[in-house]
């Protein structure tokens, strides 16, 4: 079908007034990953059996991942945003050139074949890694002669699972409520046996399952901390603070956990090599993420971010000049939860 044209006069207004679903407002981008070896494409894959988690990969080979959720500020019914033109929308939107998005294009090759972008659920990972040649050392060597793979994936049809609510992060909220009641909670040291520590994982909430981490960074200027107030404002996104990194974490669930926090393929060959060879015995999610007030780090939701940001400096160039330790930055988030009733805030 010959695309229709317009004229320069239509061609200057917004790409967004005729876009359909927004698809800049359902897909956050997580991590790009050039794909060289084996264990790139098992990374991949591993994300894959994550809700709400997709891929992207271009005719160049760029890997993309994406969170599919809409932004809290999306309006469903007509898709427009509800703080446009207002301080709460992220300069990252404001400043961002629709007649350069790759959204809309990537949007519609979920539907449509040939194009640059193609789309890649569980199915379609699992055909390209039966289509890929390795040599003794794991490096991708090339794909077999005659072989397009492009048209191998589309062939395969591809549909974005159903989005699945983010879950639930009481022990996140635990911290909050015991703060407002006045109580300080304090990790507690512990004594185990070298016999005890053999099972790291025994009576663990399974926190490296339900909780994908993208580490950033430190922020070092005014943009860095724009790009965490635009990704807080996806459902189920937290950050992630301490002294020597911030880090995205997204709260989605493994298809493969079990009720018993067990994985359903542990011992089989389709379980990613990742959570086959990851070392249990230094795994930093129990802390993290088994505690209300970890020492030495804190994770936060976009209400207590815009806290945050009260508290930063800058020079005219956007750089900080003031900034603050980790637990600097938590004693302020509990003085904000200590005068703030319960009511106005909710823990995301």
């Amino acid at each position: 079908m010959k695309n229709e044209t317009i004229n320069h006069k239509q061609a200057t207004e917004s790409p967004c007034n005729t876009c359909s679903e927004a698809p800049c407002c359902h897909l956050l981008q997580l991590q790009q990953i050039s794909v060289s070896k084996l264990t790139d494409l098992d990374l991949i894959a591993y994300y894959l059996n994550f809700e709400n988690i997709t891929a992207a990969l271009t005719r160049d080979g760029q890997w993309t991942i994406y969170y599919r959720q809409p932004c809290q500020y999306l309006n469903q019914q007509d898709y427009s945003c509800t703080v446009h033109n207002t301080p709460q929308q992220p300069n990252i939107c404001i400043h961002y050139n629709p007649y350069n998005c790759f959204y809309k294009t990537a949007h519609l090759a979920k539907t449509q074949t040939g194009g640059a972008v193609v789309w890649i659920n569980r199915k379609r990972m699992q055909r390209l890694m039966d289509l890929m040649l390795y040599d003794e050392s794991r490096q991708l060597v090339q794909l077999p002669e005659d072989v397009d793979v492009f048209a191998e994936l589309e062939a395969i049809p591809y549909q974005d699972p159903e989005l699945v609510a983010a879950p639930e992060d009481p022990v996140r909220a635990t911290w909050k409520e015991k703060i407002q009641a006045g109580e300080m909670p304090v990790p507690q040291p512990v004594n185990r046996s070298f016999e005890e520590i053999q099972n790291p994982c025994k009576g663990c909430a399974a926190h490296c399952c339900t909780n994908l981490l993208f580490v950033q960074g430190l922020p070092i200027n005014f943009s860095n901390l724009d790009f965490f107030k635009y990704c807080l404002g996806f459902p189920g996104v937290e950050l992630g603070i301490s002294d020597t990194q911030w880090t995205l974490i997204v709260r989605t669930k493994c298809r493969h956990l079990g009720a018993d926090n067990q994985c359903g393929v542990y011992g089989k060959p389709e379980r990613p090599l990742v959570c086959k060879y990851y070392d249990a015995g230094s795994c930093t999610y129990k802390v993290g993420f088994g505690q209300p007030r970890p020492q030495g780090y804190m994770r936060i939701g976009y209400e207590e971010y815009n806290w945050l940001l009260e508290t930063y400096g800058f020079d005219d160039a956007g750089n900080i000049t003031v900034g603050w330790d980790t637990e600097t930055l938590r004693q302020h988030v509990e003085e904000k939860w200590r005068n703030t009733p319960s009511k106005e805030i909710q823990v995301n």
